[in-house]
């Protein structure tokens, strides 16, 4: 039996002296971050890669070699995890588990379970993996039962929400007339066939099929692009050159003050997408043709496919 009660975690965090939260892909360090706030004990931060831009650099134990922050101090560890930096996510399970740290990694998605945990032939599990909604729990259940899996609620999620509602009361006066349509850009991961998460479309052509629905959908509205935190505009000039009335904005800005300013959320598989769906926005997965469908398991984001003459880029 796999099962590990949502009580017993919260039990682990409020009982562990000092817990390290180690981040490295931006939606799971957001989601860590959320999770400081519910441990009553000392908090160490090791955020490496694009999740160090996440946290103030006072506070991040980046620095320090890896070996030294697991060996001087944490009683637990809360991981991130992704397919994209598991390279260097899943070595910290194993270094973790020589020094008897328990390890507990909080999967922030709806797919690629198993790819998370393999490196080469290999599989690195965790001592718990966290989920943060029933269906996370039941994909985990099925997909990972090396190890115990707990259903605990994505904090990151109502935290969101609460902040989105809190701008929406205090924010000044404006002209809000005009439809705003903000669309998250997401990279598309891994480019190997036989991985879970791959899809047969670039990030830019994805972001091309966002512009086409709002062409013939949202004709005059105003429209700003998010950008995934690990991107940079770099990546879309083309389409920037192309569409110089569209605002990009930086990916390291508060997400719930663009979902808060908008009508209408666009993007594929985004969390920010089932954020706006909670939000009470119109929120709407686009995806090129040809591309697999949304992973969001909820009827309240919208899934639409877009034909597009692709280009490709990435």
């Amino acid at each position: 039996m796999n099962r590990f009660s949502k009580n017993d975690f919260k039990v682990t965090l409020d009982a562990t002296a000092r817990v390290g939260l180690v981040g490295s892909e931006p939606g799971g360090a957001n989601i860590l971050l959320a999770f400081s706030n519910l441990v009553k004990g000392s908090k160490a931060f090791f955020f490496q890669g694009p999740s160090s831009k996440l946290i103030d650099p006072r506070i991040n134990l980046e620095r320090e070699t890896l070996s030294s922050f697991i060996s001087n101090g944490p009683t637990a560890i809360l991981l991130g995890t992704s397919v994209n930096f598991k390279d260097s996510e899943l070595p910290i399970i194993e270094m973790a588990r020589l020094y008897q740290i328990p390890t507990y990694v909080f999967i922030d998605n709806w797919i690629g379970y198993r790819d998370r945990f393999r490196i080469g032939t290999k599989y690195i599990f965790p001592d718990c993996i966290v989920t943060g909604d029933i269906h996370a729990y039941l994909n985990a259940l099925q997909y990972l039962s090396e190890t115990r899996v707990v259903y605990f609620p994505n904090p990151y999620i109502s935290d969101q929400i609460k902040k989105i509602e809190i701008f929406e009361n205090s924010r000044l006066t404006g002209d809000y007339s005009k439809k705003r349509v903000l669309i998250l850009t997401e990279p598309t991961g891994t480019r190997i066939e036989s991985s879970e998460q791959y899809q047969p479309y670039s990030s830019q052509d994805a972001l091309r099929a966002a512009l086409t629905f709002v062409e013939f959908s949202y004709p005059e509205s105003q429209v700003s692009v998010r950008l995934h935190p690990s991107e940079n505009i770099t990546k879309y000039k083309e389409i920037d050159m192309e569409n110089p009335k569209i605002e990009f904005i930086e990916g390291f800005n508060p997400i719930f003050q663009d979902i808060a300013m908008s009508h209408i959320v666009l993007g594929t598989n985004s969390m920010g997408l089932y954020i706006a769906s909670v939000a009470g926005k119109l929120a709407i997965s686009v995806i090129p043709k040809g591309g697999f469908p949304c992973t969001i398991p909820y009827d309240s984001v919208i899934k639409k496919f877009v034909e597009i003459d692709r280009r490709r880029s990435d």
